[in-house]
């Protein structure tokens, strides 16, 4: 574990270590190697630390959402349409002019009046003025709308790109560790090989010297039995002239 501060919180959770917000990813995508013991021990400090708690809360709504997330869904025409990426907005329903909004109903509470006290011709040419005016501003309000929900789409897509990249790193990471860790394994097990072979080695090089050392020893005993047989064959054809004489 690595001591990393809450985000918020009071003074006791800054003095407690705190697990590693890669930890957490693990813990709620369910990625440990040792399940058991680790995720214990997780689940006993989450229980105590509200500063944690948050960040877990965090991940599983953004696994959530990523569960959900349909790239194929339509948000409008105007979202394929290629716009600038406004500010942070967190109400895109601002960006219609209020201003131009009390002036419209000023504009139609005085239509309304006039067409109570006006007469005929009037009323008529009212009439048409306001329905100029409905029609005019019911588009400026469509346009408006469309622009607003454009520019959260888009900034919902960069959001989205930007949690694909971060997760992408991640996955890039554990497979670099995956890697090193089979290529040490693979490294290990090349020196445990070569090791062995070269105790084998040895063993076979001392049973070649002993076995040498055998055949020496052999071949000297069959020599000095050979020499013995020699002088034993000798010996008897020197006594057998003198066992005749005596005959």
């Amino acid at each position: 574990m690595e001591k990393e501060e809450p985000m918020r919180g009071n003074e006791s959770e800054l003095q407690v270590e705190h697990p590693s917000r890669e930890e957490w990813v693990r813990y709620v995508y369910g990625d440990h190697d040792n399940a058991g013991l680790l995720r214990q021990e997780l689940d006993k400090h989450l229980s105590g630390c509200p500063g944690c708690q948050r960040t877990v809360q965090d991940l599983r709504r953004t696994m959530g959402l990523l569960d959900r997330w349909d790239p194929a869904m339509e948000l409008g025409s105007g979202v394929d349409r290629k716009t600038e990426r406004p500010g942070a907005r967190s109400d895109w329903l601002g960006r219609l002019s209020w201003a131009g909004m009390a002036a419209a109903l000023c504009l139609v509470a005085g239509v309304l009046l006039g067409r109570w006290s006006a007469g005929g011709e009037i009323r008529e040419a009212v009439g048409t003025a306001m329905a100029e005016w409905e029609s005019t501003v019911f588009v400026e309000i469509r346009a408006e709308l469309r622009e607003g929900m454009a520019a959260r789409a888009e900034d919902d897509r960069v959001r989205w790109r930007e949690q694909e990249v971060a997760l992408a790193k991640w996955f890039d990471g554990r497979l670099l560790e995956e890697r090193m860790r089979e290529q040490r394994r693979l490294q290990q097990i090349t020196q445990d090989w070569a090791a062995s072979h070269l105790e084998l080695r040895r063993d076979l090089e001392s049973l070649a010297k002993q076995a040498d050392q055998g055949l020496r020893q052999a071949r000297t005993g069959l020599a000095w039995l050979a020499s013995r047989s020699d002088v034993s064959a000798i010996a008897a054809r020197t006594e057998e002239p003198s066992d005749q004489g005596e005959l």
